[in-house]
C-alpha cells in the first residue's frame, strides 16, 4: 500500500471524530440524559444548517436555502428516531 493511502484514511478518521465529537459532547457535561440528548440533537441542527450553507454556497445553490433544506431533512430524522424512541 501506498503511503498516500495511510493520510487518506488518517483524514477521513480525523473528520469522522472532529464531526462527531461536539454531538457527543453534551453527553460528557450533563448527567441527566434527558437534557444532554435535547442539546446534542440541538448542536447536531445546527451543524447540519452549517453545512448546508457551505454546500450550497460552493454548489452554486442558494447557501440559505440548502442550510434550511439540509435541517428539514435533520429534523425529520430526529423526529423519526424520537417516534421510535430514541
Amino acid at each position: 500500500m501506498k503511503s498516500d493511502d495511510f493520510v487518506a484514511a488518517l483524514a477521513v478518521f480525523l473528520l469522522v471524530v472532529a464531526s462527531t465529537f461536539p454531538v457527543v459532547l453534551p453527553f460528557v457535561f450533563f448527567e441527566d440524559v434527558g437534557t444532554a440528548k435535547a442539546l446534542s440533537r440541538a448542536i447536531a441542527l445546527v451543524m447540519l444548517f452549517l453545512g448546508g450553507l457551505a454546500l450550497g454556497r460552493y454548489a452554486g445553490y442558494g447557501s440559505w436555502k440548502a442550510g434550511i433544506m439540509m435541517t428539514a431533512l435533520g429534523a425529520a430524522v430526529v423526529a423519526a428516531v424520537m417516534a421510535l424512541g430514541g
